[in-house]
């Protein structure tokens, strides 16, 4: 879909390059195009496909407070690509507005709306891809998941202009009453569109670092921000807290293989085996 894409936008810039000296319809085409690959790309991460093999950034980690763990930094690829996509969409929405004002061409409003109401709606969508741009580049979201042998440590960092808001919190395994499926403002389990979420049920959880997602007796992992795939994460930490004996093993060098997941047709034969059930 991606090539396919692509090679349409090509084929109409070079056509509309040809027709007029004017480069807003080029220009709005590849905007266009680039912005539906991103759009592709990222649905298909969504979808799962980002977490074939396990990632370079996690990583084993020496804490001088909790010894050797598994350290899960927040992906660096998502912000960056919905930046990109919105971009080529506002270079999209703005050059198809400023061509219909000019008068040198309609190629990229479809005929339905080659009006002046849709050269604004396209400026609008400009507008609206610019802004959310801006709010992108003025807040920055950090998290980070470290798995030790006594217990679980969430680290966030949110930055909104010049203010930042940290919170670190240590929640050994004996003070973690439950390990449960949780959601980021939808509902539902691991499922494409959704964003999943692990909640940690611990006895209270102190405002001091709390998240916008916390409760009183719960903290959420943000594992669709995670670079490892969710339900093997999931599986590990309800491994770790059921069964004491086994915590050694995110001590070991080679303790980052326990969030490799597994392969693709494994996956997807569980995800029918879960609907058939269903």
């Amino acid at each position: 879909m991606i090539l396919a894409v692509g090679t349409l936008a090509i084929a109409l810039a070079v056509r509309d390059l040809r027709r007029a000296p004017f480069l807003l319809a080029p220009a709005g085409f590849v905007g266009g195009a680039a912005a539906l690959a991103l759009l592709s790309l990222l649905g298909f991460q969504e979808a799962g496909f980002r977490h074939i093999r396990l990632s370079r950034t996690v990583q084993t980690r020496e804490d001088p407070d909790f010894g050797t763990g598994v350290q899960i930094p927040m992906s660096r690829t998502l912000a960056p690509l919905l930046i990109a996509a919105l971009a080529g969409g506002a270079v999209y929405g703005a050059s198809a507005a400023a061509a219909w004002y000019l008068g040198v061409g309609e190629a990229l409003l479809p005929s339905g709306r080659d009006t002046r109401g849709g050269a604004m709606v396209m400026a609008g969508c400009a507008i609206g891809s610019i802004a959310v741009i801006l709010l992108f580049t003025v807040t920055r979201f950090d998290t980070t998941v470290s798995i030790y042998r006594d217990g679980v440590e969430r680290y966030v960092r949110r930055r909104i202009l010049f203010s930042t808001q940290v919170s670190r919190l240590f929640l050994p395994w004996n003070e973690i009453s439950a390990i449960g499926v949780g959601d980021i403002g939808v509902r539902g389990n691991f499922e494409p569109g959704k964003h999943p979420a692990i909640d940690l049920y611990t006895e209270f959880v102190p405002d001091s670092v709390r998240t916008l997602h916390d409760t009183d007796h719960r903290i959420t992992l943000m594992a669709h921000v995670l670079p490892v795939e969710p339900n093997t994460l999931l599986a590990l930490l309800r491994k770790l807290h059921a069964e004491p004996e086994q915590r050694a093993l995110i001590t070991r060098p080679d303790a980052v293989e326990l969030l490799r997941p597994p392969p693709l047709f494994e996956r997807f034969r569980a995800a029918r085996a879960q609907k058939t059930a269903r």
